[in-house]
Parts: C-alpha cells; structure tokens; sequence
C-alpha cells in the first residue's frame, strides 16, 4: 500500500509543477552571442551577416555591438513555443519605424507593432500565445538597436488529465493486488 501511495503523490507532484519563466539579461554577456538556453539568436535581414553580439548589456542587430554596418533584423527563435513574451528595447536615436513581430512555428505572424524611440521601454506581449519566434525590424535603415532584457515561458507539455491519473492509479492497484492474492 506505500508503494501505491509514493506513485500516486509521484505522479500528482509531476502533474502539478508549472513551467517556470526565464529571463536573458544581456549584460551578462560580452561579444558573440549565438544562443542562451533555448533562444537563438541570428540577424536575419539585409545588411552585415553573422552573429549578432552583446555589448553594454544590450543584444544588438550588429556583429560588432553598437557599430555600423548593421542588419536590418535581429531575429530570437525558440526551440518550442513560448507565451509571456516581455522585453526591453532600446532605439538608440529617434528612428520610430523600428518593428516587432511574433510567429508562430509555420512562421505564420501572429501580431507586429511599432518600437519606441524612448531608451529602455517595457514590451509586455503576454497575452500572445504559441509565440516560436520574434524579429526586430528597423525597416531596412542602417542603424542599431539593441534588447536589453527578455522574458519567455515556454509552454508546458500536455499534462494528463485527472481522470487519466485516476486510471493509472486504479491499474497500478490492480496490479499490486494481484500480486498479493498470487503471494498468499
């Protein structure tokens, strides 16, 4: 009977855990920066290739940070979809057509807005779902920009339902029962 109750509270315990955010605070690196986690960065448009780079706290749309040439996109994509999207975002100058854009995992745009020219803004995109990639676009314009901060959730997996448990519970009795019965 304890060993039914520790696979019971087992698999409640594996059911109940929820994913946990996580934050890439970009002062924390310094110079090329493929990937963090399940985050990869590229740049993706017209302009310098390479990897995109973290200076000054900030990942920029440059391989050489604050520099130019630039590239006209600075692309995050995900190993799986995401939700809870925040970020932090910095112009660098007054060039208010910088955009963002989130897609999903047939790069089908799920929604895109315009970036302030202010330093430093909060983007809270958490009402976005099924998010497997963002791209900072500033329209094609030769001149940087940089995310300070970002925040993702990566969406759980399917958890078993409650009457799914229920059974698994009922045919690991069973089981434990017919081995009594075959003992005595």
């Amino acid at each position: 009977m304890k060993v039914l109750k520790s696979l019971l509270l087992a698999a409640c315990a594996a059911a109940s855990f929820g994913a946990q955010a996580t934050t890439i605070d970009f002062a924390t690196y310094d110079g090329a920066l493929a990937s963090v986690n399940d985050a990869h960065f590229s740049l993706a448009g017209d302009g310098e290739q390479g990897t995109p780079s973290a200076y000054y706290g900030y990942l920029f749309n440059s391989v050489d940070g604050p520099v130019y040439p630039t590239n006209s996109i600075l692309k995050i994509q995900f190993d799986q979809d995401v939700t809870g999207v925040n970020f932090v975002f910095n112009t660098f100058g007054d060039k208010p057509t910088t955009a963002w854009s989130l897609f999903d995992a047939t790069h089908t745009l799920i929604s895109t807005g315009h970036l302030s020219w202010e330093n430093d803004v909060s983007y809270d995109l958490s009402q976005f779902g099924n998010v497997r990639s963002i791209e900072y676009n500033n329209g094609g314009n030769n001149w940087y920009f940089g995310v300070r901060s970002l925040t993702y959730t990566a969406e759980a997996a399917d958890v078993p339902e409650p009457a799914s448990l229920s059974l698994l519970g009922m045919g690991v009795a069973g089981l434990l029962l017919a081995r009594r019965r075959k003992a005595a």
